[in-house]
């Protein structure tokens, strides 16, 4: 073991020495650098040599440098040259761009008076080579012209060689991805025409590997040809269009003794004639007369742009109580790792023959029509979309808008009094989901989720539904009605392939609503096992859960058996 000394003479004698502790019983020298030979080798030596070299310049001793080694017995002695500390008086732009200089952050009056240092310097030119290397100059050099050495002071001004102007030019793949590359281009902002950028390529690569359809094989390529660059992307196609059924045995709550068989069918069709495009049904009957119906398409680099077009339509009718219909047309802004997103909404809700059945009293369902506009950020860094081991996702929406209440016409008006016609009306809601892998076949999903709704006045067939296998599992979709809510879940997965696993799982949760003439308040949770299992001809799910709520304690009687297939091409 040895010490690092630092000896500092007096200011106004030239020379400084550095020396460094000897082993044990070893006399120190004076004027050199003591390093114990003991299972180190000559590249170790000249290692710490080096380190400490350029330390020095680092504080301004830019003439350090090494004289001479000598070898005795456990010891090497060094002696190095240190010298003056040297300032910086100015360091000028030169011929430097402006927005090269802005974007790295240079500014004279910060070096002014400032120790001198080669690494300051070198991160400067860096920054400066980074942003001509995405503006389209992957050439460019930079160094210091000018330089004058005063007493212990240093002058210089910056010179940069552009070199040649490279754009963009046509995009391929290679691989058996079946995508349009002016399609990719456009999504991946690397358009024919376009500056050539570095950090572009790189972000690009990153996109691609959250596409479902394609998986990266090997890094790009890029052929510079006549000023111009022609990326080359290596991608496969990926099963990830999907058709899946589910078919439910539940207890029948309003018949004893007797089972309800329940049903839905999601398909996804992605990646529509190799352009991007989405379409998403899924349609879902778990009550009798209460069917469930949501579309959604995605046109992304609409019209050539980043921007991605969304459209969304859902149907959800209780019974005879009420029909809520909502409309949604909104863009979404690509970024690095996510999205942002805007979008109107127009959610209208219709009574039933059951929710006026009491003409004498205004019941907790309305008649609504309610316009917003809302705003999210999406979020992930998953190492697979559709099977991840590790890794993190995050979104967050809020919306705002103005809510009419219309008067059913099977209602005495004198009921509404006191109920604002139109009121603003508020939401947001939030999740987070953060892989961790325990082994190399197994990870742990740690998931939260919550949202609150506001309003003076809030009807039950507004308020947010939980309940079902994507929200709160050993329930009934959309069993509990909430105006405000957070969902916590704990699964453990166990992959025994990689794209079958078995997982046990916990879910836990906090809701409440107050309506005029109700309120509610509860801590369901919900515990179970499952398996989903890939085979040639599809993937099988299994799930078995029991829930727990208030009105539901523990019970294998109403416990949620699920089988699933989804299908995918």
């Amino acid at each position: 073991m040895y010490a690092l000394l630092v000896v500092l003479p007096a200011a106004a004698q030239p020379a400084r020495t550095l020396l460094l502790q000897p082993a044990a019983g070893q006399p120190a020298r004076s004027g050199g650098l003591p390093l114990p030979s003991v299972r180190r080798n000559v590249r170790d030596v000249a290692g710490e040599l080096r380190q400490l070299v350029l330390g020095l310049h680092g504080q301004g001793f830019v003439l350090a440098s090494v004289d001479s080694l000598h070898a005795a017995g456990d010891t090497t002695v060094a002696w190095l040259y240190v010298g003056d500390a040297f300032r910086w008086v100015a360091l000028r732009p030169g011929n430097v761009p402006e927005a090269l200089l802005r974007e790295a952050g240079y500014k004279e009056r910060l070096l002014r008076g400032k120790p001198f240092s080669y690494g300051q310097l070198a991160r400067l030119e860096e920054r400066i080579l980074t942003g001509a290397d995405n503006g389209g100059y992957p050439f460019a050099t930079v160094g210091l012209d000018s330089v004058a050495l005063t007493g212990n002071t240093v002058a210089a001004r910056l010179r940069f060689a552009p070199g040649p102007y490279i754009i963009f030019d046509t995009l391929a793949v290679a691989g058996t991805a079946r995508i349009k590359p002016a399609f990719l281009a456009a999504y991946l902002r690397l358009q024919k025409g376009q500056p050539y950028s570095e950090a572009g390529l790189q972000r690009a690569q990153t996109r691609l590997r959250q596409l479902p359809y394609v998986s990266v094989r090997q890094a790009y390529s890029v052929t510079l040809r006549n000023d111009r660059a022609y990326p080359v992307y290596y991608l496969d196609a990926r099963r990830a269009n999907a058709i899946d059924g589910l078919v439910g045995l539940q207890p029948n709550e309003q018949e004893n003794n007797r089972l309800l068989v329940t049903g839905q069918l999601n398909v996804q069709l992605r990646n529509l004639l190799g352009s991007g495009k989405t379409f998403l049904l899924g349609w879902q009957q778990i009550r009798r007369a209460s069917p469930r119906l949501d579309m959604t398409y995605e046109h992304p680099a609409f019209l050539r742009t980043p921007l991605t077009v969304r459209a969304n339509f859902q149907l959800l009718k209780e019974d005879t109580t009420f029909l809520n219909v909502n409309q949604q047309l909104g863009l979404a802004y690509p970024l690095h790792r996510g999205a942002l997103q805007t979008w109107v909404r127009l959610r209208s809700s219709r009574l039933g023959t059951a929710a006026v059945s009491d003409t004498l009293a205004l019941p907790d369902y309305g008649d609504t029509r309610l316009l917003t506009y809302g705003a999210g950020y999406e979020w992930q860094n998953l190492d697979d979309v559709f099977y991840p081991l590790r890794g993190a996702s995050f979104s967050v929406t809020a919306e705002a808008g103005n809510k009419t209440i219309a008067k059913n016409p099977l209602l005495k008006p004198e009921l509404y009094e006191g109920v604002p016609a139109a009121s603003a009306q508020f939401s947001v809601q939030a999740e987070v989901r953060k892989f961790i892998p325990l082994t190399r076949r197994s990870t742990l999903l740690v998931g939260a989720r919550g949202g609150k709704l506001i309003n003076s006045h809030l009807f039950r067939n507004e308020l947010f539904r939980l309940g079902g296998l994507t929200t709160l599992r050993g329930f009934n979709e959309n069993f509990f009605f909430a105006s405000e809510y957070g969902a916590g879940t704990l699964e453990y997965r166990y992959f025994v392939e990689p794209t079958s696993y078995l997982f046990l799982f916990y879910d836990q949760a906090w809701l409440k609503y107050k309506l005029r003439t109700d309120a509610y308040e509860d801590g369901p949770s919900g515990l179970g096992a499952g398996l989903s299992l890939t085979t040639n001809a599809g993937i099988f799910n299994f799930v078995y859960a029991v829930g727990n709520a208030k009105a539901r304690p523990f019970g294998l009687n109403f416990s949620k058996i699920h089988f699933g297939y989804v299908s995918r091409f």
